[in-house]
């Protein structure tokens, strides 16, 4: 037996209406590729521009943070070593009415704040110790960020477990 071949006639021709749907379809999807990688560039542009926006603000606050300023306040050492061991000064500062910042200052360990403006400053000190007489100062006023000093200069003598004030100095030191 032969083999039997069938030969069949195909028809290539197609009409101009099957050539368009065709075409269509094509750019249809091109279309749709071309619009998903556009929307992803754009997407990486913005993750881009962001992350670069970022940049300056860091580098801006890292900076900030090395230009601040600080306060310093010391006691002055004028008692007998016994009791300023037990004298505890106590110091508050205060910018614009701001909320008060509040340390405590003895005469072997001062007392640092940090400054982050060139706003005016208000320092009020008192004594944290058991205290007769004056035993708190009424405010000195210091402005700038600059690196100030203050001493504080307590006029006091220790008796019977309580310091007898006459008076509480502050004075700037730089």
């Amino acid at each position: 037996m032969s083999p039997s071949f069938v030969v069949m006639k195909a028809d290539f021709r197609v009409s101009n209406r099957e050539v368009a749907s065709a075409r269509a379809e094509r750019s249809r999807a091109a279309h749709g590729k071309h619009q998903f990688a556009r929307l992803s560039l754009i997407l990486l542009a913005l993750v881009v521009a962001s992350g670069l926006a970022v940049l300056p603000a860091a580098a801006r606050t890292a900076s900030a943070a090395t230009t601040h300023q600080k306060l310093f306040v010391t006691v002055k050492q004028n008692m007998p070593a016994a009791a300023e061991n037990k004298l505890v000064v106590a110091v508050m500062v205060n910018q614009n009415g701001g909320p008060w910042a509040s340390s405590e200052a003895t005469p072997s360990e001062p007392a640092a704040f940090i400054q982050n403006n060139s706003r005016r400053y208000l320092v009020e000190v008192f004594l944290e110790s058991s205290c007769k007489g004056v035993c708190e100062t009424t405010g000195y006023r210091i402005s700038g960020a600059a690196r100030h000093k203050l001493m504080v200069i307590p006029s006091c003598r220790y008796a019977s477990e309580v310091f007898i004030c006459s008076k509480i100095r502050v004075v700037k030191i730089y």
